[in-house]
């Protein structure tokens, strides 16, 4: 007798036959298993936010949400009540990873959740001044960053522990989410080397995820080998849909207007720094070698401030070797990203710059320009810039040779005169010409004053001890390199970096000998205060630092947290040099570094690549130990381009909604007739 069966059909229709408890945990168990492995990957790309591995606090947090996904899936099982199951794991995985993640276990056992409580606010308010990956010591950043990574596990796997009839599919996608969150948000930050192969990588453990337990057993070599095809065609799609700007941008969706672009005044104000900090990508730069990318020449002392003057623009100065300008010479393409400004961004001393979109007029320095009409998002110029970066042992023997009908306004200073002196001078302040290094006298008959008066002025002037101080430096030095080191090693020491000093009425003096704390304002200020007075020309300037090496796209990214001042100093045969004697605390140059062997300068501990100006963070490149890119404040200085991860992953996400739609609509196959 034939044991085959016939099935009594309603309406032509067959139920999809139930699983039996081998499938049932089958597919538990396939569930899970794709669930740890995108936890796993999720943990890992996060834990690159931190400069230094917490491997083992990972580790924990790992095994406690796993644990918790497994338990999770047995008691939606069983008749055992989610709610419960969900809530005791919420208060025991979140009292556990509170010492995970580093913060004192005897705030725990002792209940002082106030201390607790106001060291995750602490950390939670330094985050937007916290630059990625992070290397500072301050517990309730490393705590608030760890414990985020915890909270993130534990909500996917809490959204695992709930039945499968209450929320279907969705409970695996709530699963899900939080996961890609810590895959996504450290690729955002800094886009990873091969971000393509991630953005791959993510794609197929999330498909793992929202499939295990819709795809039949018999059908997962299918799968598999769909989601590989997908995956190639995404690889090979991306590079050509890849712009070099965002199609959306986020930060005006909602807002009704177009974004124009942040605004920079780079005035030198000396009080709480006001320059915008969001972390927002301002510029991208094609170069061959790293700079600082310069807006604004600021030359003249005005008694308080260093202000910026009409002096006219041009090429380089006269006394620049051939050598030097053929080896430093390079041609920049820059395009702007969330900014709008009048001033050509470049770097050293530029040529006129090329575009069709504008034309640019010569700017307050030699070698800046303006344009008539603000440049906004996503306008591109071409220019040849000239920045030399001559080694320390090129500056030590250049010559003080000045050709003085050139640079004599950057020896020159207007100090405030004292009440006698008003009254002899017939002038609340005067110009004071400093002479050339290496000369006799220390300053030069000027405005009809005799060498005399001039002295007098600056003995009896507020900046008289400024004035000690440059010549007590310059005495100890043979060269103006020499004396220039000096400078840096006087302020690298007892002098710390704050963006929120008072000014006072003479806000260098006051820097100098009293707070002994500024931002780059006050310290390039004072460098090139004390330059000035030792007989060296200088001058202080406004723009960026060097920003994100992206080796992918071969440009720096620029954000407007690299937005800086610095210093320029003149030597015969280079010209103009840039010189930084900010902290490397300054957020705008913390982690540039990059250091060669044996190149460490003895002043800021510095390389001499840029004299001693800062070499850039690098996308995808590894920095030495103790120098990974950052430390303390926001990160977020991606290009403007769509980088290569959310491309991939876009293009995933479509051929995974089509895959959704395609199982979701299809009707399972009943038998019609006799088996």
């Amino acid at each position: 007798m034939s044991t085959a069966q016939f099935a009594v059909l309603g309406h032509g229709r067959v139920d999809a036959p139930e699983r039996t408890d081998t499938d049932a945990k089958s597919t538990r168990g396939m569930t899970l298993t794709a669930f740890m492995l995108l936890a796993i990957y999720g943990a890992l790309r996060w834990d690159t936010m931190l400069a230094q591995s917490l491997g083992g606090r990972v580790l924990g947090l790992l095994v406690l949400a796993l644990m918790i996904g497994w338990l999770g899936g047995r008691l939606s099982a069983t008749r055992l009540s989610p709610r419960v199951a969900a809530t005791v794991g919420i208060i025991l995985a979140a009292l556990a990873m509170i010492p995970m993640s580093g913060f004192p276990v005897s705030w725990l056992l002792e209940l002082h959740l106030g201390r607790l409580g106001q060291a995750v606010g602490n950390g939670l308010s330094a985050l937007p001044q916290v630059i990625v990956p992070y290397s500072g010591t301050r517990v309730a950043i490393n705590g608030v960053i760890v414990l985020g990574e915890g909270m993130l596990l534990l909500a996917g796997a809490l959204a695992l522990c709930t039945r499968r009839r209450q929320l279907g599919q969705a409970r695996l996608t709530a699963a899900a989410i939080p996961l890609i969150v810590l895959a996504i948000v450290p690729s955002v930050l800094a886009e990873p080397h091969l971000a393509g192969l991630h953005g791959v990588i993510l794609f197929l453990l999330l498909m793992a995820l929202l499939f295990s337990e819709r795809v039949a057993p018999r059908r997962v070599a299918g799968a598999v080998l769909f989601a590989l095809l997908a995956s190639l065609v995404a690889l090979i799609v991306s590079p050509a849909i890849e712009s070099s700007h965002a199609w959306i941008n986020v930060k005006t969706i909602g807002t009704g207007r177009i974004h124009v672009g942040e605004r920079f005044n780079w005035s030198q104000t000396y009080g709480p720094l006001d320059w915008p900090h969001a972390g927002t990508a301002v510029l991208r730069v094609r170069a061959r070698f790293p700079s600082y990318w310069k807006a604004e020449d600021i030359d003249l002392f005005n008694g308080s401030d260093w202000v910026s003057t009409d002096v006219g623009g041009g090429g380089p100065a006269t006394g620049v070797s051939h050598s030097s300008l053929a080896r430093w010479t390079e041609p920049l393409t820059v395009t702007l990203g969330t900014m709008s400004t009048s001033q050509i961004i470049a770097a050293g001393v530029a040529s006129e710059p090329q575009s069709s979109a504008f034309t640019a007029t010569p700017g307050n320095g030699p070698g800046t320009w303006e344009t008539a009409q603000p440049l906004g998002p996503h306008s591109t110029y071409h220019v040849d810039v000239y920045a030399p970066s001559p080694s320390r042992a090129q500056l030590a023997s250049a010559p003080a040779q000045y050709p003085m009908s050139v640079l004599a306004p950057e020896l020159q200073l207007i100090l405030p005169a004292s009440s006698s002196d008003q009254v002899l001078f017939g002038a609340s302040a005067s110009p004071v010409q400093f002479t050339a290094f290496g000369s006799p006298h220390h300053v030069e008959p000027y405005g009809g004053l005799s060498r005399f008066d001039e002295s007098e002025l600056v003995r009896n002037s507020p900046y008289a001890r400024a004035f000690q101080l440059a010549m007590r430096l310059r005495a100890q030095a043979g060269t103006p390199y020499a004396y220039l080191e000096n400078i840096l090693r006087y302020l690298a020491r007892g002098y710390t970096y704050d963006q929120t000093p008072t000014a006072g009425r003479y806000p260098l003096i006051n820097f100098l000998f009293k707070t002994r704390t500024g931002y780059c304002q006050q310290f390039a200020g004072s460098m090139a205060l004390l330059l000035r007075m030792g007989g060296v020309p200088a001058r202080v300037t406004a723009g960026f630092t060097t920003g994100v090496f992206d080796e992918r796209t071969r440009t720096y990214a620029i954000s407007d947290l690299d937005a800086h001042t610095w210093v320029e100093a003149w030597f015969a045969g280079y010209g103009w040099v840039t010189f930084d004697p900010t902290p490397p605390s300054d957020p705008a140059l913390s982690g540039h570094i990059t250091l060669p062997a044996g190149q460490a300068s003895p002043a800021v501990g510095r390389p001499t690549g840029l004299s001693p100006a800062v070499h850039p963070r690098r996308v995808g490149a590894a920095a030495p130990a103790g120098q990974r890119r950052r430390s303390e404040r926001s990160p977020r200085p991606s290009g403007g381009g769509v980088p290569a991860l959310p491309v991939v992953g876009a293009s995933l996400a479509l051929v995974l909604l089509l895959g959704l739609a395609f199982l979701r609509y299809r009707r399972p196959r009943g038998p019609e007739g006799a088996l």
